[in-house]
């Protein structure tokens, strides 16, 4: 059976809430109730249908088409199914995930990720400030899942991140994996600067040397079998995770921190 797909008419002049569209919350409903359905934008809701074109399909796999950033929220809290948007979308895409997989053929803007308790979220080109991170008032970010970005992510990717994958094929701006519990995040890149700022326990892998925080320790080269096996796992989602599994060792450089916290995070710059 075809996707149900939604295809934007015009550009709306408001930011538009796109929680609702899930496919849990789709489940079972004709082309015509979806188009009933009111989404928050500004101070005042509007129905599906007026910004929408509905074509009937399984409400299991979502097909958004002519997305912008104007759209919010987009496949927040799904737990099930699958979301392909083509297009950008705006802020916390994919919060709150707990399975399914949602792909955005775009880029997003900021707190893509945030919440994120499972499922895989791949954006295809760049995205904002504090990806996987803790929305304000949240006392982990991320806790499960895995994370793709095809570009550059901004800063503060992985803050108080809890458990789960992130792979940057690109660049990373300041503070990547600041205040991290668990989990690992791999910059194929660059990183910026206050990489693993306060950081807990956690592993940030790198492709190359950081400017390192003054509470970090080089612990010298050693070898890691795990490497090659988380290498390969990501491989399966990110061409330049696949392509360093094949060139890189079971060595790195091992840099522990955060000292001036519970220090036993690491940066790991792969040889």
């Amino acid at each position: 059976m075809k996707a149900l797909t939604l295809t934007v008419k015009a550009a709306p002049a408001q930011r538009v809430d796109l929680a609702p569209i899930t496919p849990g919350n789709l489940r079972g409903r004709k082309a015509a109730e979806i188009g009933r359905i009111r989404l928050q934008s500004g101070n005042r809701t509007v129905a599906v249908a007026e910004l929408f074109t509905v074509a009937a399909g399984d409400s299991e796999e979502i097909v958004i088409r002519k997305c912008t950033n104007k759209f919010d929220n987009v496949g927040a809290g799904m737990a099930s199914g699958s979301i392909t948007v083509h297009g950008d979308t705006g802020h916390r895409t994919g919060a709150q995930m707990a399975g399914g997989t949602l792909t955005v053929r775009g880029g997003t803007l900021d707190w893509a990720g945030t919440g994120m308790a499972g499922g895989t979220l791949v954006i295809r080109g760049d995205t904002g400030r504090c990806l996987g991170a803790a929305w304000p008032g949240d006392v982990h970010g991320m806790r499960n899942g895995t994370i793709i970005v095809c570009g550059n992510a901004g800063e503060r990717v992985g803050d108080k991140m809890r458990r789960g994958a992130i792979v940057i094929e690109g660049n990373a701006g300041d503070y990547c994996g600041a205040r991290m519990i668990s989990g690992s995040i791999l910059v194929c890149g660059k990183a910026g600067d206050f990489i693993g700022y306060s950081m807990k326990r956690g592993s940030i892998l790198l492709t190359r040397a950081p400017r390192l925080p003054a509470t970090f320790n080089d612990c010298g080269t050693f070898e890691f079998g795990f490497l090659p096996l988380l290498l390969r796992s990501l491989g399966r989602l990110s061409r330049r995770a696949a392509a360093l599994s094949k060139r890189a060792g079971t060595h790195a450089r091992r840099y522990a921190g955060d000292l001036a916290n519970v220090g036993k995070g690491e940066l790991l710059v792969l040889r």
